[in-house]
């Protein structure tokens, strides 16, 4: 009768417990037709269903007294994504606070025409998008910012 090298690895620790894996693979290696990835796959599947205890020191023990052949290994099932959330659009982050920019923006506008002063002298000055990117100005937002952006303007400025 033919034994498997499953069967053969486990005699090995029930035999000579307290072997580590690489022992095993050691003594086992010494059969031609061993190969380690197998024998490190049959090791975890003995462990994970209880033949054989691993120790905190990677120690391996047989739990189990006769050899019993693997039971057929069931993958675990993949967790489903979750669907996402649509409850509704929820606005940018930035926009209260291109909000607040724009309002403080009004302001020093109505101030620098009491005054006088050309209020657009600063708009002069810029070439592009990239010269407007200290000011903190929302250049590229989409529709339904924008939208939600001029709607609070209007909220803000509405006298």
């Amino acid at each position: 009768m033919k034994i498997s090298f499953s069967q053969c690895i486990f005699e090995l620790i029930k035999s000579e417990p307290h072997l580590t894996d690489a022992e095993v693979h050691a003594r086992m290696s010494l059969n031609p037709d061993y190969k380690i990835a197998s024998g490190k796959s049959l090791l975890y599947r003995m462990v994970t269903v209880k033949y054989v205890h691993r120790d905190k020191n990677g120690r391996l023990t047989a739990v189990i007294s006769n050899y019993a052949p693997l039971p057929p290994y069931k993958p675990r099932p993949k967790k489903k994504a979750k669907p996402k959330a649509t409850q509704g659009y929820v606005p940018a982050t930035g926009l209260v606070a291109a909000a607040k920019i724009a309002q403080h923006r009004a302001q020093e506008l109505k101030e620098a025409q009491l005054r006088g002063i050309d209020p657009y002298r600063d708009q002069y000055q810029y070439r592009n998008s990239s010269d407007m990117a200290h000011k903190n100005v929302p250049i590229h937002i989409g529709i339904e910012p924008k939208k939600t952006f001029w709607r609070k303007l209007r909220e803000l400025f509405s006298d």
